[in-house]
């Protein structure tokens, strides 16, 4: 094959991966889009990334999941959740509030139910998509360090994931708010695009 043809042909191929990637990105937003609507989350944003304000992000975290873990089961949609939780978001920031001064830290806190942008993310064994889902949102001072998150509703985020793997029973109430086919989508995580033809074509 001569050069201006491998050119030519390098070129086809490379406009059909771009057109193959548009197709699964789209594919991906549909089969994402319900399950931003299904499923809340919780978010706790530290003040910064000291180690200091990362470490009473966890002792937040602790406490928050501690107190609406019973307030959390035998709810029957994600609006019910909103509803539920949105009737203690004072008590949380109180409690919140309490575990930073308990822990010499003077910051006050933000609690919210907000819908946010989150990145790809994976919890456990399964990757939930990129996009904006509502969440319970506790901001602690400028908020400006890492996140601490998890799924709130279905309730995920009293699980044990130090094997690395959502339990049986868990999958089995993220299964019940979601279609067969929102809940492969978690499983199979991010599609990949390989260029192994096309760097042949090249010869490279």
């Amino acid at each position: 094959m001569d050069k201006s043809n491998r050119n030519l042909l390098a070129a086809l191929l490379l406009l059909l991966a771009v057109c193959s990637g548009l197709a699964l990105c789209g594919t991906a937003r549909a089969q994402g889009s319900s399950v931003y609507d299904r499923i809340l989350r919780l978010h706790v944003i530290a003040n910064s990334d000291s180690e200091e304000d990362q470490a009473l992000k966890l002792l937040v975290k602790s406490a928050v999941v501690d107190y609406i873990s019973p307030l959390s089961f035998g709810l029957s949609d994600r609006e019910e959740a909103k509803e539920v939780l949105s009737g203690h978001l004072e008590e949380i920031r109180i409690l919140s509030e309490k575990v930073l001064r308990d822990n010499g830290c003077s910051e006050p806190v933000a609690v919210s139910i907000s819908n946010c942008y989150f990145p790809v993310k994976t919890y456990g064994d399964l990757t939930f998509p990129s996009g904006r889902y509502d969440a319970l949102r506790i901001q602690i001072g400028n908020a400006q360090g890492k996140n601490w998150w998890c799924v709130l509703y279905p309730p995920l985020c009293f699980t044990d994931l130090t094997r690395g793997v959502v339990p049986a029973d868990s999958k089995e109430q993220l299964k019940d708010v979601l279609t067969d086919e929102e809940y492969r989508s978690l499983q199979s995580g991010q599609p990949q695009i390989r260029f192994k033809l096309l760097d042949w074509i090249m010869g490279k």
